[in-house]
């Protein structure tokens, strides 16, 4: 093919890397792999210009077996054999320092949806599936002594979360040893004395117990945001607590952060709620001064 007008060459003796940037555009234009071109240099003796050759991308190599479809350490990959040369490849990402995971995982996908579509209740589904995906791909590289904490927590244990904390897929830990803080984009590290707070293992993650997660938010929430998950520890079909065991878990955590939201939520929870939209009704209703409504009455014939 014919090379475009304005490719000259001003003397047959000219750089062949002047040429070869003259002809970047006409090698993008044709996809044909051109291996040389004569151009007309004004009288000239005609002069070879050499094009080079597009760059062809080879597939990466498969990861072994174990390895393959789920988030990796690279310190893990490294053991396994596997060059820092793959990690870098196209099929990974790196949702955290030091972690890589598969091109399309839930780890690695932003919450993209436009505001309008918070109101669906599948994109709070999404939400917590992308929060708990990250948690299992920063377990990777977690401490023994680190656990999942505040709203990642809130996350495993199915904690109805404001919006703008539902939709926040920051994860966070917390740990009673400072050295032991992770300090990565993506992360959020709390010093909290993890001897005094209860440990359990939810989908093989380490988290702050439903109690201890409830004290941990109340500084994130408002009085209302604090009694709807209050009243879901204590709801009607799965209780996790008792008002007894609310009324321990804040004076334990007297003299911490979220301390007075804690006391002034305790004697606003009650026993047998059913969603957080009958506790938020019920204080409206007390806060314009009317009756208390009963929860959950049995009302016969």
């Amino acid at each position: 093919r014919d090379p475009p007008r304005r490719l000259r060459l001003t003397a047959p003796h000219a750089s062949k890397r002047r040429f070869v940037h003259d002809f970047g555009r006409y090698e993008r234009l044709h996809s044909a792999q051109i291996c040389a071109q004569t151009v007309a240099c004004g009288g000239l003796a005609p002069t070879l210009v050499h094009i080079r050759h597009h760059r062809v991308m080879r597939s990466p190599t498969p990861l072994p077996r174990e390895l393959a479809g789920r988030p990796i350490s690279v310190s893990e990959a490294n053991g396994a054999g596997i060059s820092r040369e793959r990690l870098r490849r196209r099929d990974l990402a790196a949702p955290f320092n030091g972690v890589r995971s598969p091109i399309g995982g839930d780890d690695t996908r932003t919450l993209t949806d436009p505001p309008g579509i918070a109101a669906d209740s599948t994109y709070w589904a999404e939400t917590r599936t992308l929060a708990l995906a990250r948690a299992h791909a920063f377990q990777r590289k977690l401490s023994e002594n680190v656990v999942f904490s505040h709203t990642t927590a809130a996350h495993l244990h199915g904690f109805y979360l404001p919006a703008h904390l539902a939709s926040d897929l920051t994860v966070h830990v917390s740990t009673a040893v400072r050295g032991l803080r992770p300090r990565t984009r993506g992360v959020r590290s709390h010093l909290v004395p993890v001897d005094r707070v209860a440990v359990v293992v939810l989908d093989g993650l380490l988290a702050t117990a439903p109690l201890d997660t409830w004290c941990m938010l109340a500084p994130l929430l408002t009085l209302d945001q604090t009694v709807v998950i209050a009243d879901l520890l204590m709801e009607r079909n799965h209780p996790v607590a008792s008002p007894h065991d609310l009324a321990n878990a804040v004076r334990s955590h007297a003299g911490r952060h979220g301390a007075r939201m804690l006391r002034a939520a305790l004697p606003l929870a009650r026993e047998r709620t059913d969603s957080p939209k009958e506790t938020e009704l019920r204080l409206v209703l007390v806060r314009a001064d009317l009756p208390e409504p009963l929860i959950n009455h049995p009302v016969l014939n």
